[in-house]
């Protein structure tokens, strides 16, 4: 009697379905002994399928540790996979943050440049007006004096005579007694 799987050659070559049909081969009531226990036989081909069960389990486990161990290589894959992932997206952050950064450091530069142009506008002013100044006033001057310096020639014909004590103060258009006034030295 057969008790499964058909006989399609090597047990490695089946199908998973061919090797869960093969069963353990189970005795048959072959009758009662004397006391009443059964007995039982197992038929001609007992070790035959015995041995074909056994190859089907063993090759059906097999193939369980190599699933097993494909899902394991997969799950370490994902997992190796998910990591990655995980690390572009950190890098592509740190990029963004340092294009954020360096942006921010671009419109700084171009803040200064206009700050730094603008100072050097006013100083360029300032430059120009205090030039402009000097070649006025340079202009002014080629008469040989400033003009606070000019003496008027009715001024320059007078002569101060030195006082003494017993001349009067002169103030302004008044003229005091001879011997009053500030005791200046001669």
């Amino acid at each position: 009697m057969c008790s499964g799987g058909a006989d399609y050659g090597s047990i490695e070559t089946q199908s998973d379905e061919d090797l869960a049909r093969y069963q353990s081969p189970v005795a048959q009531l072959a009758g009662i002994d004397e006391e009443g226990n059964p007995l039982y036989s197992y038929g001609e081909n007992h070790t035959y399928e015995q041995n074909l069960y056994d190859q089907a389990q063993a090759e059906i486990g097999r193939r369980q540790q190599i699933r097993e161990q494909l899902e394991t290589i997969a799950a370490e894959r994902q997992a190796t996979l998910e990591d990655q992932q995980r690390q572009m997206r950190e890098m592509q952050q740190q990029q963004q943050t340092e294009m954020q950064r360096q942006d921010q450091l671009q419109q700084q530069v171009g803040r200064d440049r206009i700050a730094q142009e603008e100072q050097i506008g006013r100083e360029r002013t300032a430059s120009q007006a205090m030039s402009q100044s000097m070649q006025v006033l340079g202009r002014a001057g080629k008469s040989g004096t400033a003009p606070t310096a000019q003496v008027t020639r009715g001024q320059a014909r007078t002569k101060v005579r030195a006082t003494s004590g017993s001349q009067g103060l002169r103030i302004g258009s008044s003229v005091t007694a001879p011997g009053i006034g500030l005791n200046i030295g001669g």
